[in-house]
C-alpha cells in the first residue's frame, strides 16, 4: 500500500509497480502543477514525464531495480544506485571521480528527506546540475536548460532532449537498436503525456479554432498515461 506526503504517492522499494495507475496519474498532475509556475511549458513538463515513466515510474521512492539492495531511507551521501523521480546516482569512493548521489546532498541540505516528490521537482528545476547540452550523431538537441523549460516545440523531442541531455543511460550514444527503440518510446510517450496533461493532443502549430475543435472532440483521458 502506497503511502502519500509532500503531496505525492510514494513507496520506497526497489520494486516495480508498486503504485496503481491512479497514484501514477496524481503525481503526473502534481509534478505539472509545481512546475507551471516555474516557467515549464507543458511540451517541457511532457517530455520530462516521459522519462520519468521509464526512470522512476513516477515513484519519488524509487530504487534501482538491478541492485536489489534494501531501500535507503536515510541519508547516505555515496548511495551509487538510482533513485527518485530521475533515478539520480552518486559515484562513491575509491573510484577516480567520486562525487555524492545528487538528490542525497538536495535533501540533506534542505533538511528533508530525498523521498520528498515536491523537493525533487525542485532538484529538477535546478536543471543545469546536470543538463549538458549534446551533439549526437542521429539526435540534436543543442539548448541549454532554460531553453528547455521554455520548449513550444515538439513533446517528443524534449522528451529525447532530457533523455539525452540529463539522463544519459547507458547505451545510448551508440545509436544501436536500444538506443534508437529508447528514444523512440520516450519521444511517443512525450506526446501521450501532453496529451494527458493539456487534454488535446499535440499539433506543431495550433490555431485557435482548432484547438476548441481539438478540445471539444478529445477523447476524455479518465485513465491517463497506461505505464505497462
Amino acid at each position: 500500500m502506497s503511502s502519500f506526503a509532500y503531496g505525492f504517492y510514494y513507496n520506497i522499494t526497489y520494486n516495480f509497480g508498486t503504485l496503481t495507475q491512479q497514484e501514477i496519474n496524481a503525481n503526473a498532475l502534481k509534478i505539472r502543477d509545481l512546475l507551471r509556475p516555474l516557467g515549464w511549458t507543458d511540451n517541457a513538463i511532457a517530455g520530462l514525464l516521459a522519462n520519468i515513466q521509464s526512470e522512476g515510474i513516477f515513484n519519488p521512492g524509487q530504487c534501482e531495480y538491478s541492485y536489489q539492495q534494501t531501500p535507503a531511507s536515510n541519508y547516505e551521501p555515496w548511495i551509487p544506485y538510482g533513485i527518485g523521480l530521475c533515478q539520480w546516482t552518486g559515484n562513491p569512493p575509491p573510484a577516480s571521480n567520486p562525487y555524492p548521489n545528487l538528490l542525497m546532498e538536495y535533501s540533506h541540505d534542505a533538511g528533508t528527506v530525498w523521498y520528498d516528490g515536491s523537493l525533487q521537482c525542485s532538484l529538477i528545476d535546478t536543471g543545469n546540475s546536470y543538463f549538458i547540452n549534446r551533439n549526437h550523431s542521429d539526435y540534436v538537441f543543442p539548448y541549454s536548460f532554460s531553453e528547455f523549460k521554455a520548449w513550444t516545440g515538439s513533446p517528443y523531442e524534449s522528451a529525447c532532449g532530457w533523455l539525452y541531455n540529463y539522463e544519459r543511460p547507458a547505451g545510448i550514444d551508440d545509436d544501436g537498436p536500444i538506443a534508437q527503440s529508447t528514444r523512440e518510446t520516450r519521444g511517443q510517450r512525450g506526446l501521450s503525456w501532453y496529451e494527458y496533461i493539456t487534454s488535446h493532443p499535440y499539433v506543431p502549430t495550433i490555431d485557435p479554432k482548432l484547438l476548441v475543435t481539438l478540445i471539444a472532440n478529445r477523447r476524455k483521458p479518465t485513465k491517463g498515461v497506461i505505464i505497462k
